[in-house]
């Protein structure tokens, strides 16, 4: 009789993915920057991003020293970028303490900035395979499913529960199959809405289709309303360049550059009384919904600015704020 955990091998081996940029060379460094691009980004949008990197920063070494508004031009458009600051973090550490290898056990992982109890289980499953439970949103779904948990998933019980069960199904061996097989069938069966239960190797003892569930497990919270913030942005253009402020290490686009940036009119009319209104547009982030009021100035630049030819921006910019500098540049043209 198949296990739990044979059965996701089985159908892996038939039916999964086999082909991603980092499976195809499955090294610690690879499957590291795999794992942490994939936190809340789809396999889609990550695999360009992915092979650029590995481009410019091919090994632990290289990430430890790019310069860091190079690091954020290559993570310029996936958001997160905190993600990107731990990554190089990480490889520093990496280098000054374990020879620029990445550690092969837990306790030493999780230590690793930006490294959690699940992504270091990816790394030792799908590098080292190493048994070692994974807890990715579509594993809490396929297991809360199969096991027909109904609580909150976000509830620290309900997480311990899910943990518990993961841990319980381990294999001893194929465990990079094993780990990929969940990813696999989270992201192609076990889908959030109309999951394609007739596909799914687990169906026959998976409680949520027993119970007829699946359309209320995982349970769907009520999320908060987005906080709507309005910010003025002036596209200080003079002598064809226009200007940017690197942001702070700290807060929205941390790290990356912008034009100047103002919570409220008024103080942007004190600094600029004379600009010229371009069309107002939105841009959702996690928790904010920001409109943003974008104008054209053109007045002698702040010290600390840097500047950039119209046409030739190279600068880690959000991508909230390249509507506002299109624009702007069509209206220059026009």
């Amino acid at each position: 009789m198949q296990t739990f955990s044979d059965k996701i091998i089985n159908w892996q081996a038939e039916h999964g993915r086999h082909h991603l940029p980092w499976q195809l060379q499955p090294t610690p460094y690879r499957v590291w920057i795999s794992e942490v691009m994939l936190q809340q980004t789809q396999v889609k949008t990550v695999i360009p991003y992915f092979n650029k990197f590995m481009q410019e920063c091919p090994n632990v070494k290289a990430l430890s020293t790019i310069e860091d508004d190079a690091l954020m031009n290559l993570w310029q458009g996936l958001g997160y970028y905190s993600r990107a600051r731990n990554l190089k973090k990480s490889a520093q550490i990496i280098v000054s303490e374990y020879s620029g290898s990445l550690p092969s056990d837990m306790h030493s992982l999780i230590q690793l900035p930006g490294i959690g109890r699940s992504t270091a289980a990816a790394i030792l499953s799908l590098a080292y395979e190493q048994p070692a439970a994974i807890l990715d949103g579509n594993v809490k779904r396929v297991l809360a499913r199969y096991f027909a948990v109904t609580e909150d998933l976000k509830k620290s019980a309900t997480l311990k529960q899910l943990w518990k069960q993961a841990e319980s199904q381990l294999p001893q061996k194929n465990a990079r199959a094993y780990t990929q097989g969940l990813m696999d069938l989270g992201a192609q069966i076990c889908m959030k809405r109309n999951p394609l239960c007739s596909d799914c190797p687990i169906e026959t003892n998976c409680l949520a289709h027993q119970k007829s569930l699946t359309d209320v497990i995982p349970k769907s919270r009520s999320g908060k309303k987005p906080k709507s913030v309005s910010l003025y942005v002036v596209i200080n253009i003079y002598d064809q360049q226009i200007y940017f402020i690197k942001r702070p290490s700290k807060g929205i686009w941390a790290g990356l550059y912008t034009p100047e940036i103002y919570d409220d009119c008024s103080t942007m009319s004190h600094q600029y009384p004379h600009v010229h209104p371009l069309k107002p547009y939105q841009h959702r982030l996690t928790h904010q919904l920001l409109t943003i009021h974008p104008f054209i100035a053109h007045y002698q630049p702040i010290s600390e600015a840097v500047s950039q030819p119209i046409d030739q921006i190279t600068l880690p910019i959000p991508t909230g704020i390249k509507p506002a500098l299109t624009q702007a540049i069509m209206h220059l043209n026009n």
